[in-house]
C-alpha cells in the first residue's frame, strides 16, 4: 500500500528541517500562552 499524502510528508518534513517558523511557534505556545496539562490551572484556559 503506498502513501496517499507522501507528497505533503516531504513537503512538511522539509519545513521542518528548514524553516525556523515551526520552533518559533512552539515557543510562542509555551512561552507566551503556558502550559496546558489537565488539572492544571492553564488547562481551563
Amino acid at each position: 500500500m503506498t502513501n496517499p499524502y507522501l507528497e505533503v510528508d516531504k513537503k512538511i518534513m522539509s519545513e521542518i528541517y528548514t524553516s525556523s517558523e515551526p520552533m518559533d511557534n512552539l515557543e510562542i505556545l509555551c512561552d507566551v500562552h503556558g502550559s496546558r496539562f489537565p488539572g492544571q490551572p492553564g488547562d481551563s484556559r
